[in-house]
C-alpha cells in the first residue's frame, strides 16, 4: 500500500500487510519535532558516492564507469555507513556483484533495481527493505537476517531466478507483490494455494472455490486475491485484523465473506468488484467502523456516522440524489479520489484539524483536460484545514459559527450464519434510514494452521576497502540525531509512516508475533498507558495533521493538551 501526501494530515494508518506500513527510544521530555540542522559532506571512495553526516553515512550512488564487483565501506569519515539511498545503483548495468557491510540498516526504494546484479549479501543489521529495492535482480537465493521486519512493495518482483528465500519470524510487514514473478512464489503456490508467511497471507492467486483462511492469520496482504475469478466464498478467522487494499478486488464471483469483530482495518477497494458488494443494499455500508461505501444512499444529506474516523480513497460518497455531505468531528482523515455525484452543493467538515488529501481533485466532481469542476461550497471553521484547503484550490468557503445538529440513526441488523465444512454463508436483513450503519457479526469455523515457514539466519562476512579520503563539498540539510517518542522511523519528524509503523507493531504484538522491547515501548507508547495499541498510532497521526495545518507545539505539549 503506498503513502500519498495529505493536506494537513497523514494517509490514515496506511496498512501494508503484515503489519502496517509498517507495513515497522526516549521519553516525551526529550522529544523535538524538528531535528537540529547539521552538515553532510559528499565523499567518493573507489567510485562509490556517500553523503556523510555527523552520526552516519548514506550510499547515494556510484561512478558510471564502475564495473563488476563493488565493496561498500563500513565506515566513512569515522561514522558507520547505514543506508543505501533510493535508486543508488539502479542505472549502472555494469555491476554484477555488491558486498554490503554489516552496518547497513536500511535499503531504500529501487536501490538495487538492476537486472545485472547476480550476487549480493544481506547484512545482519538490516531492518527495512524498501519498495522495489531488488526489483529484477538475478540472484537465486536470499537469506534475510533476524533484524528485518519490513519487506517493501515489489521488493523482489521479477527476480525470475529467485527460488530459495529464508524469511525470519521478525518480519511483520510484507507489502503487495513483494515476491511476484519469482520461482519461489510459484513453488509456494504448488505447496499450498494460500501462501502464508508469519501469519500474513501474501498470495491467494492459486485458490479456488470455497476458501478457508487458517486460524492465526492476522493480515490479508494487498492484492493477494486480486482478480481471482475462481473463488466463490471466503471464511475469515477470528484472528484477522487487517484486510489490505485491493485484497479481493474484482474477485467477481466472490459472493460470501464473513467479517469477524476482530477486524480493525479494511483498506480501500479491498472488496470492490465482488459479488458480495454488488449484492449489498445498505445505504451506508460500514464494517467494524470501517467506511466501505455509500453508493446506495439516495437521501439529500449524507451524514457520515460518528464511529467513522477515516474516509479512505476511492470510496463512493452517495448517488446523484445526495446534495450535501457532512463529515463530523470524529473524522480525522479524508483521502483522495472519491465518487462524488454531480449534484453535490455543500461539504461540511466539522473537525478543524481534519486531514484532507492535498489535491485539487479531492472534492471535485469531474475533470476535463486538467480542469476540475468544483460545484461544492466547503463549510468549516475559521483557521481550519477545511478553510486552508478551500482557499488553496479555489473552492468557495463559508465559515461556520455554530456546529450544525447531526443525528445518525443506526438500523437493526439480523445476521444468520450457516457453517459447513468448507464455507460460511452469511445472510443479512436490515431496515435502512437516511444514514444507516450496519455491523455484521458472524461465526467462523476453526481450521488447522498452515505449516510454519522454516526460518534460518546466516551472518554474512564482508570486506572493507581502505582508501584515502577524497575532497569534500559541504551542504546544509536537516537530519535526525536520535529516535524520539512517536518517531518510529527515526527521521526526525512525525508523519503517517510513523503512525502506521506503530499500528504495525501493535498488530504484531497482539498476534504474538513479537514481544515489545524497552525501546519499542519508549517510542510507541505515546499516551503513557504502558501498552502499544491503535490509540498511540491515532495520536501520532492527529499530531501530524495538527503540524501540517500550521500548528507549532512540540509533541510533548500537544499530548498534554489533547
Amino acid at each position: 500500500m503506498k503513502f500519498k501526501k495529505l493536506f494537513a494530515a497523514a494517509l490514515a494508518l496506511a496498512i501494508s500487510c503484515g503489519a502496517v506500513q509498517t507495513a515497522a527510544y526516549y521519553s516525551p521530555d526529550s522529544f523535538s519535532a524538528v531535528a537540529e540542522e547539521q552538515y553532510y559532506t559528499e565523499v567518493e571512495e573507489n567510485g562509490i558516492k556517500y553523503n556523510v553526516y555527523s552520526d552516519h553515512a548514506e550510499v547515494i550512488g556510484c561512478d558510471e564507469n564502475a564495473e563488476s564487483e563493488l565493496i561498500i565501506l563500513e565506515k566513512v569519515n569515522d561514522v558507520n555507513v547505514t543506508i543505501i539511498e533510493r535508486q543508488a545503483f539502479q542505472k549502472n548495468h555494469k555491476i554484477t556483484k555488491i558486498k554490503l557491510p554489516d552496518t547497513i540498516t536500511e535499503i531504500r526504494e529501487y536501490a538495487f533495481n538492476n537486472p545485472m546484479i547476480t550476487d549480493i549479501n544481506i547484512p545482519e543489521a538490516l531492518t527495512i527493505i524498501g519498495d522495489y529495492a531488488f526489483c529484477g535482480c538475478r540472484f537465486k537465493k536470499i537469506i534475510l537476517p533476524n533484524n528485518v521486519n519490513s519487506i517493501g512493495k515489489g521488493a523482489f518482483i521479477n527476480c525470475y531466478n529467485l527460488e530459495d528465500v529464508i524469511i525470519p519470524n521478525n518480519v511483520n510487514q510484507i507489502k503487495e507483490n513483494a515476491f511476484k514473478g519469482t520461482k519461489w512464489l510459484e513453488n509456494e503456490r504448488i505447496k499450498n494455494p494460500l501462501v502464508i508467511v508469519n501469519n500474513i497471507l501474501i498470495d491467494g492467486q492459486a485458490a479456488e472455490g470455497n476458501v478457508i483462511i487458517p486460524d492465526g492469520v492476522f493480515c490479508i496482504c494487498a492484492r493477494s486475491f486480486e482478480k481471482n475469478s475462481k473463488i466463490l466464498s471466503v471464511e475469515l478467522p477470528d484472528s484477522i485484523k487487517i484486510i489490505d487494499e485491493y485484497a479481493f478486488f474484482n474477485c467477481y464471483k466472490l459472493a460470501d465473506i464473513n467479517f469477524p469483530d476482530s477486524i480493525s482495518y479494511i483498506a480501500h477497494s479491498a472488496i470492490g468488484g465482488t459479488k458480495w458488494l454488488k449484492n449489498n443494499t445498505e445505504e451506508i455500508l460500514i464494517i467494524n467502523d470501517c467506511f466501505i461505501t455509500a453508493e446506495n444512499c439516495k437521501t439529500e444529506t449524507l451524514i457520515i456516522p460518528d464511529n467513522v474516523k477515516q474516509i479512505q480513497s476511492e470510496v463512493n460518497l452517495g448517488s446523484s440524489a445526495v446534495k450535501k455531505i457532512v463529515f463530523p468531528k470524529n473524522v480525522e482523515i479524508i483521502e483522495e479520489r472519491h465518487g462524488i455525484g454531480n449534484s453535490i452543493e455543500a461539504i461540511t467538515i466539522l473537525n478543524p484539524s481534519c486531514g484532507i488529501f492535498d489535491s485539487e481533485s479531492t472534492f471535485a466532481i469531474g475533470e476535463v483536460k486538467g480542469v476540475y469542476t468544483k460545484n461544492a461550497t466547503i463549510y468549516g471553521y475559521e483557521g481550519s484545514t477545511a478553510q486552508a484547503y478551500a482557499e488553496k484550490y479555489g473552492y468557495k468557503f463559508e465559515a461556520l459559527k455554530d456546529e450544525p445538529e447531526t443525528t445518525t440513526t443506526t438500523s437493526s441488523t439480523t445476521t444468520t450464519t450457516t457453517t459447513t465444512t468448507t464455507t460460511t454463508t452469511t445472510t443479512t436483513t436490515s431496515t435502512t434510514t437516511t444514514t444507516t450503519t450496519a455491523k455484521p457479526k458472524t461465526t467462523t469455523t476453526s481450521t488447522t494452521k498452515a505449516p510454519a515457514k522454516t526460518t534460518t539466519t546466516a551472518k554474512n562476512t564482508t570486506t572493507t576497502a581502505v582508501t584515502s579520503k577524497a575532497p569534500v563539498t559541504t551542504t546544509t540539510v536537516p537530519v535526525q540525531t536520535s529516535k524520539a517518542l512517536g518517531d518510529f522511523t527515526g527521521d526526525g519528524k512525525i508523519d503517517a509512516v510513523d503512525a502506521s509503523n506503530i499500528l504495525a507493531k501493535y498488530a504484531s504484538i497482539s498476534t504474538g508475533g513479537t514481544v515489545p522491547t524497552e525501546q519499542d515501548q519508549a517510542v510507541c507508547d505515546v499516551n503513557g498507558d504502558k501498552k502499544i495499541d491503535a490509540v498511540d498510532a491515532s495520536k501520532v497521526l492527529a499530531f501530524y495533521a495538527y503540524l501540517s495545518g500550521g500548528g507549532d507545539m512540540s509533541f510533548t505539549d500537544y499530548l498534554k493538551e489533547n
